[in-house]
């Protein structure tokens, strides 16, 4: 499950592509497969927006799913500590 919003602020027109999503908890497929499908999608929905993602991904920092995210945009997380 993901849901993506494309927001933009009025007075500068810049915007934020933001998804939340719930990874499957059972297969580690699903969920690989999962987050290739929403990376494709938030690079269709909008090539030249800041792009956030975030929720549940249901496995650590060092498994596929993380890792494939992580490969193509920056981990807050780490940022934060």
């Amino acid at each position: 499950i993901a849901t993506v919003a494309v927001l933009r602020e009025t007075a500068s027109g810049r915007e934020l592509c933001a998804c939340v999503t719930h990874l499957d908890h059972v297969s580690g497929e699903a969920r690989r497969r999962g987050v290739q499908l929403i990376l494709h999608t938030l690079e269709q929905v909008s090539a030249h927006c800041t792009k956030l993602l975030m929720g549940d991904f249901n496995c650590g920092e060092r498994d596929p799913p993380h890792a494939a995210a992580a490969a193509v945009m920056e981990d807050t997380r780490g940022i934060a500590e």
